[in-house]
């Protein structure tokens, strides 16, 4: 896909010099399985949206364990690792799969978001839609049991769901790879004989 209509249908921008400008600047990088995008506490030189690939968001706690804070996967997601977008990664940003990301040079992207509204408020509506996902996850952690968030994420992240190794997906549900493969026994046994699964 072309970076205009790439552009065009996943941020819905009008065609104009503002387009071709951000056409003109923007760069695709193709990434490896295992290739790292960004790395946390660099202050990235880019801003970076997935076209297509699957990226995984970590941290490393004080225990110096992996801790997984997100997935990307859908096109036009943000692969930004740090708001403001000019301070230090808060996360590494990781291929977990051949992935393709449209980068824009970070200078050009903070003058670009003081000079131009619409980009502006299409920033502001990125934001609040990541935000609004960092919520529904946090929700789905703190007050679902271990069952129903395995299912809250075979439900929100479907087209992943039997990529994604066993072990990210138990770090990003706050459980043990063990939890997760007898949550998952456990579902093979009801759909055997029928059951449904409990609902959230």
């Amino acid at each position: 896909m072309q970076t205009q209509q790439f552009l065009q249908e996943t941020f819905h921008l009008p065609e104009g010099p503002l387009l071709q400008h951000i056409c003109a600047i923007s760069t695709s990088r193709h990434l490896q399985k295992g290739e790292i995008l960004f790395r946390e506490g660099e202050i990235p030189a880019q801003a970076a949206f997935l076209q297509k690939g699957i990226l995984r968001g970590f941290f490393i706690n004080k225990n110096g364990k992996e801790i997984i804070d997100c997935f990307c996967y859908r096109p036009g997601d943000p692969a930004i690792p740090s708001t403001p977008l000019d301070t230090p990664a808060q996360i590494t940003l990781e291929a977990l799969q051949e992935s393709l990301v449209l980068c824009f040079p970070m200078k050009e992207i903070l003058n670009l978001l003081e000079t131009h509204m619409p980009l502006a408020q299409l920033h502001s509506q990125i934001l609040q839609e990541s935000m609004n996902r960092h919520l529904e996850i946090k929700k789905a952690l703190y007050q679902y049991t271990a069952m129903q968030r395995y299912q809250w994420f075979l439900s929100e992240y479907a087209p992943i769901a039997k990529v994604v190794s066993g072990k990210y997906i138990a770090s990003f549900l706050d459980m043990t790879p063990v939890t997760l493969s007898r949550l998952r026994k456990s579902l093979r046994e009801k759909k055997d004989k029928g059951e449904r699964p409990g609902s959230l």
